[in-house]
């Protein structure tokens, strides 16, 4: 039987979490934020996957005027949500958003817990809301060699470590920008653009 992560295992994270949720160390930032401030992305119209309550969304439009939406499966986080956040469909779904919507998507530490199953649609939707010089910003655990190891929350889940840029890096439109240092947790931010007009350079004719 496939076990999947549920709206009710999302709730249970939001009930663990939400205190510290957009609360860093004294002397921290946010590595996203970090990220796209460094690298001065500027983003017009942001998309995160895994937005919590839309923190981060909100810091967004308060820095850039960014126009924002997101999606949570935890219906507690939605509760206390920006107004733009929708609720995720089980297991992965950006359906409701249209073909070339988004200078930005940000997979907000949510790909370590998805279904393997639905890795080819994550990135396949992904790159259908992304507008061609737009970016993917993705937060997760990254590792080199694929892992998996039971979920400490619920031992029916399981937990996968990976390289999640590689999902779209194998196609000449998308490359990688830049990333932040690997945190003590194995967790990383990497950031890739999406440029289909300059993949494919004329050869000889």
């Amino acid at each position: 039987m496939k076990h999947v992560f549920t709206e009710e295992d999302a709730d249970w994270w939001w009930i663990r979490n939400e205190h510290k949720v957009g609360l860093f160390p004294f002397g921290e930032r946010d590595p996203v934020l970090d990220i796209v401030y460094t690298l001065q992305l500027r983003p017009e119209n942001a998309l995160e996957i895994g937005c919590a309550n839309g923190w981060r969304l909100r810091e967004l439009n308060r820095e850039y005027g960014t126009k924002i939406a997101g999606t949570e499966l935890s219906k507690r986080a939605r509760n206390r949500r920006e107004s733009v956040i929708k609720k995720a469909r089980q297991p992965f779904s950006l359906f409701d958003f249209k073909t070339d919507t988004f200078d930005t998507v940000i997979l907000g530490f949510c790909m370590y817990l998805m279904n393997r199953d639905d890795l080819f649609m994550v990135a396949r939707e992904v790159d259908r809301v992304l507008q061609d010089r737009g970016y993917v910003i993705i937060h997760d655990f990254i590792e080199v060699a694929p892992q998996s190891f039971v979920y400490k929350h619920n031992p029916k889940l399981r937990s996968y470590k990976m390289d999640y840029a590689k999902m779209f890096l194998w196609n000449p439109a998308y490359r990688a920008l830049g990333n932040t240092p690997k945190a003590q947790d194995g967790s990383m931010v990497r950031v890739l653009q999406k440029s289909v007009n300059e993949a494919w350079p004329r050869g000889g004719e």
